[in-house]
């Protein structure tokens, strides 16, 4: 929220207005005055939720007593970016990746190098992913449901059946926080 209140009103001014005095957050976009201090002690991550349209996840550090030397889910604000996210709530990143094909093998030891290693609080990222989706719908899961399973099978497609899917990107950037280390 700190990071927030910092950045968006003075990279979007016509946007966000703060009013440091009364410690208040102008979303033009909405026509809401939101009172930080209120939101601040108990809500900071539902509060950067409202202010900006993308979905927030919060990775926390590996813990000497996690069973996998990986980073985990501590929290979440999200419309569409997880399904089932309740079972990934604390869960770490090699249990939030398992459905995805070809994690285990192709990604896992990018991904444990970047978050640990490489990824710094002046320096952060962007990535993006795609998939294909048997429909329009945003939060159908393009991993772990059956219908997703069916539909991965890779055979040659009919012109109808091509025309029929949905290519589905995500977009993420992604950042070490200062305070907490966490991402």
């Amino acid at each position: 929220l700190d990071l927030f209140l910092q950045y968006l009103p003075r990279r979007y001014p016509d946007l966000y207005t703060f009013d440091s005095v009364n410690h208040t957050l102008y979303v033009k976009p909405i026509d809401t005055t939101f009172d930080i201090q209120e939101w601040y002690k108990t809500k900071p991550l539902e509060l950067c939720e409202r202010i900006v349209q993308e979905d927030l996840v919060l990775m926390r550090p590996p813990r000497p007593t996690d069973e996998f030397d990986q980073f985990a889910m501590a929290a979440a604000a999200v419309v569409f970016s997880f399904s089932e996210l309740p079972e990934k709530l604390g869960k770490p990143v090699k249990f939030i990746h398992a459905p995805v094909p070809g994690y285990e093998r192709h990604l896992k030891k990018s991904l444990d190098l970047t978050f640990n290693k490489l990824l710094k609080v002046e320096q952060p990222m962007w990535r993006n992913n795609w998939g294909i989706s048997p429909s329009g719908t945003l939060d159908e899961p393009l991993y772990g449901s059956s219908e997703a399973h069916a539909h991965r099978r890779f055979v040659t497609p009919t012109r109808a059946e091509i025309q029929s899917k949905f290519l589905k990107v995500e977009y993420q950037t992604i950042r070490r926080l200062p305070k907490t280390g966490y991402l």
